[in-house]
């Protein structure tokens, strides 16, 4: 991932509590591709970063998946 194991927290307004237009702004969206929010969940400054995103998220999700699905098979089935 582009985040590289740092983890980058998304400024909010302490006021308003939404995220700063400044902040977002000055963000170079090739070198991150999230942010965490403190309110929680993560943060997409750009919508082709959220698509990357979800990309890998359920590449990993459907590979975890698979893998569980083969031991149950192994288990269950043994050959």
């Amino acid at each position: 991932m582009r985040n590289k194991g740092e983890v980058i927290l998304l400024r909010r307004s302490w006021k308003e509590g939404k995220p700063l237009k400044g902040f977002i702004d000055s963000q170079d969206n090739s070198k991150w591709l999230y942010h965490i929010d403190p309110m929680g969940g993560i943060f997409f400054t750009d919508n082709r970063n959220a698509k990357e995103y979800f990309q890998v998220r359920n590449a990993v999700l459907q590979s975890i998946w698979h893998m569980g699905m083969e031991l149950k098979k192994k288990h269950f089935f043994k050959l």
